[in-house]
């Protein structure tokens, strides 16, 4: 893979994870719309915190995930290397 698509997929992850910890609440659920509604099922509230969890441990910037790991939410989440 080039470096101009390597940067590119790294730009977009980083957009998407800035994303899904906007929609974190402060109670610490993530927030399913516009709305402010919950996720309905637990399946579907998981899948945002295991998107994190895999960015997290690809990110090699921290400015970028540390957002998420200070969030009620995103407490449990760290880099493989910071145990």
């Amino acid at each position: 893979m080039d470096d101009h698509r390597r940067n590119k997929l790294r730009d977009e992850a980083r957009k998407r994870a800035l994303h899904l910890t906007l929609r974190m609440s402060p109670e610490g659920y993530f927030i399913a719309n516009d709305a402010g509604h919950p996720f309905w099922h637990a399946s579907d509230a998981g899948m945002p915190v295991v998107a994190l969890a895999r960015f997290i441990d690809k990110e090699k910037d921290p400015n970028y995930y540390v957002p998420a790991k200070n969030h009620p939410a995103g407490a449990c989440l760290q880099p493989a290397g910071d145990q």
